[in-house]
């Protein structure tokens, strides 16, 4: 086809999403975390991105929403059952990611877990290609990184 002003810019053969992966296990590491205001409540934003050991993949980046509880200030303590649930989930999530079930998880710094080396599943639900699951990959995790 010729005469359309984008023509030579075979944007047919695109990929309308340049960090797609198939479901599988991927190697990656803890690359960025935010925290920001949605809809529903405060959320962290984990950003992993696809190491060196898959040459396919590489550079590639995943992002994984975790709700964040929220604390009543008068009791200090989770303000509803939601919170509760969100807590176990975020705690689930930093245990995956090697940080010790104990106090150091309420002291834990952001460069804690930057870095870490971990193995990410994606598994299709609906239409959506998401993280499922994420494990510490064990042969790097000696390194000192976390």
């Amino acid at each position: 086809m010729t005469g359309g002003f984008l023509n030579d810019l075979k944007l047919s053969a695109a990929p309308t999403d340049p960090n797609f992966l198939p479901e599988g296990k991927y190697p990656a590491f803890v690359q960025k975390l935010t925290t920001r205001d949605t809809k529903s409540g405060p959320a962290l934003i984990i950003t992993y991105k696809i190491s060196e050991h898959d040459a396919e993949n590489q550079g590639k980046v995943k992002t994984e929403f975790k709700s964040l509880p929220v604390i009543d200030p008068a009791t200090g303590e989770f303000k509803d059952d939601d919170s509760k649930r969100n807590a176990a989930f975020l705690k689930q999530r930093l245990i995956s990611l090697g940080v010790p079930d104990g106090p150091e998880m309420d002291e834990m710094k952001e460069e804690d877990l930057l870095g870490t080396p971990v193995w990410i599943t994606i598994m299709k639900t609906g239409d959506y290609y998401n993280i499922r699951q994420v494990e510490l990959r064990e042969e790097e995790s000696a390194s000192g990184i976390l």
